[in-house]
C-alpha cells in the first residue's frame, strides 16, 4: 500500500496517512455469495415441497360412493358382475346380451367405475379416482400404486369417438404430483390409453356399437350398443 506525498508551496514534501483502497472486491464477492445461497435455498423448498406433496392428488372436486357405480350399471342395465371380471388385463370375460342405450355418465358414475375396474390391476392397482367432464374436457387425477410405491397421476385431454368400435383422442397435460412431465410425454401418455382403451372395447366384439361419444357440462354422452351381462 503507497504512501501519498503532498507537495506545498516551499518545494518540501508532507507524507500523509496511506491511501485506502475501494471495496468494490469485497461487495462483488458479497453479492455473489447472498446470489448463491438465495439459488441454493430456493432449490432447497422446491425440492422439499415437490417430495412433500408427491403422494397428493389433485383435488377435482369429485365424490361418490358405491351408489354411483349402481347408477351406472342400471342406467346400462348390467347385472351383478363378478369382482374378478371387473379388472382391465385380468383373465377375460365373457360378454352377451347388447342392448341399444342412450345415456349421459355422470362424472361421479365415471369415476366410481374406474375405480372399480382398475382396483385389480395385475401390474398395479388404482385408488381414490376423480374423473371430471365440462367444456368438452375430461380430467382424470387418481393414485396409482405400483411394486409398493404410490404416484399422484393427472391428466387432461379430450375423447371422442374414431370408429363404431375404438375412440381417439388428444392429451393436454400430464403430472406426476405437482411435477408437469414434459410436453413429448403426453403422446406417450395418449399412444398407452388409447392402446388400453381400444384393446378393451375390442375385446366387446359385436357387443359394442359406439353411434354418439361426446363430452359435456352434464357428463360424457354415449349412445349405441352395449353388452348387459358379463361373466
Amino acid at each position: 500500500m503507497e504512501e501519498e506525498k503532498t507537495i506545498t508551496k516551499d518545494n518540501t514534501q508532507v507524507e500523509t496517512k496511506p491511501k485506502k483502497k475501494g471495496h468494490g472486491c469485497l461487495i462483488t464477492f458479497l453479492i455473489i455469495l447472498v446470489l448463491f445461497v438465495g439459488v441454493g435455498l430456493f432449490l432447497y423448498f422446491r425440492i422439499k415441497y415437490v417430495l412433500s406433496n408427491l403422494g397428493k392428488e389433485q383435488d377435482l372436486g369429485i365424490t361418490y360412493t358405491q351408489q354411483d357405480y349402481d347408477s351406472l350399471q342400471e342406467k346400462v342395465g348390467i347385472a351383478d358382475v363378478p369382482e374378478e371380471n371387473v379388472c382391465i388385463g385380468c383373465s377375460a370375460a365373457v360378454y352377451s346380451k347388447a342392448k341399444n342405450v342412450d345415456i349421459v355418465i355422470t362424472s361421479q358414475e365415471a369415476s366410481a367405475a374406474f375405480d372399480i375396474v382398475n382396483r385389480n390391476m395385475p401390474v398395479g392397482s388404482i385408488q381414490n379416482t376423480q374423473i371430471k367432464f365440462s367444456d368438452d374436457k375430461v380430467e382424470i387425477s387418481t393414485l396409482l400404486t405400483y411394486e409398493g410405491n404410490t404416484f399422484p397421476i393427472y391428466v387432461s385431454g379430450i375423447l371422442a369417438k374414431a370408429t363404431t368400435n375404438s375412440i381417439t383422442g388428444e392429451v393436454f397435460d400430464v403430472k406426476a404430483g405437482p411435477v408437469k412431465l414434459p410436453s413429448g410425454v403426453n403422446d406417450m401418455v395418449k399412444d398407452g390409453l388409447l392402446q388400453i382403451f381400444n384393446e378393451s372395447l375390442t375385446s366387446l366384439g359385436d357387443n359394442l356399437r359406439i353411434d354418439t361419444l361426446q363430452i359435456t357440462d352434464q357428463g360424457l354422452e354415449f349412445k349405441g350398443l352395449v353388452p348387459t351381462k358379463i361373466n
